[in-house]
């Protein structure tokens, strides 16, 4: 009569069935990928001789995956001194990472950008290329892209400074980034990133944004944050001024 042998880890998944599959189907949704979230806000109100109000709003969403990455942004800005409306900026991105190798990455992203005091009633930028991560820590991460991206910017009003007075442009632009974030601390988070775009049509013509920000944990969910930004562009249209800078202070709160 034929002897059967059974090891002990089929004896235990024979005895109890059920629990090994419920453990097995948990560790598989365990290692599934899902969105993380964090919200930042922030308001000031004045009032008595000076009339002034300002709010600002930022949320970005994040989903990891073995190899890739997904990003969503979005931000905006409202500030108004009296009957003035000093700033009314509207921002929304996405970016998406693929790993080529430990050292290379492609990228491709998307980008949104609504701003009345600038006379832009919208920019649409699209830009995609190669990326090398030069430095990948535990606390510290620094890369450095670089693609070929494409914009259109829609005007609210015709700028008299042109000839044509057309209330639309279009360009190929380079797109060249340098990135990095460093934990200095525990709970305590810097991020830097600084992007070129020389136009591809105009000679001596580019845009160059400039971000950077501190996050300090309160708790786990919750963190004190601080940004500043820079802004230029070489061509700004009539009566707007090449360079805008912004520093914004908030509360963060994060979604996991």
């Amino acid at each position: 009569m034929p002897r059967l042998a059974l090891t002990g880890a089929a004896v235990a998944a024979a005895a109890c069935p059920l629990p090994a599959l419920a453990q097995a189907e948990q560790m598989t949704m365990t290692l599934q990928p899902k969105w993380r979230v964090e919200l930042t806000a922030g308001a000031s109100v004045a009032s008595g001789n000076n009339e002034a109000t300002t709010f600002n709003f930022a949320g970005e969403a994040r989903r990891t995956a073995e190899g890739s990455e997904w990003v969503l942004r979005g931000a905006a800005l409202l500030a108004r001194n009296g009957e003035n409306t000093t700033a009314d900026r509207q921002t929304v991105g996405t970016r998406y990472d693929l790993e080529l190798s430990p050292l290379r990455f492609f990228f491709a992203q998307g980008d949104w950008l609504r701003d009345v005091p600038a006379n832009l009633a919208q920019r649409v930028s699209v830009s995609t290329g190669n990326g090398v991560h030069l430095l990948r820590a535990n606390r510290n991460e620094w890369d450095l892209l670089a693609g070929l991206g494409y914009s259109f910017d829609r005007l609210r009003r015709p700028d008299p400074g042109r000839r044509d007075r057309r209330s639309h442009d279009d360009r190929f632009e380079l797109l060249l980034r340098e990135e990095s974030r460093h934990e200095v601390a525990d709970g305590t988070t810097l991020k830097q990133a600084l992007t070129l775009r020389p136009s591809l049509r105009n000679s001596g013509e580019y845009r160059a944004e400039f971000d950077s920000s501190i996050s300090v944990a309160i708790t786990r969910a919750l963190s004190l944050t601080a940004s500043f930004t820079v802004r230029h562009d070489t061509d700004p249209g009539t009566r707007v001024k090449p360079t805008d800078t912004l520093f914004v202070t908030g509360l963060s709160v994060k979604l996991d």
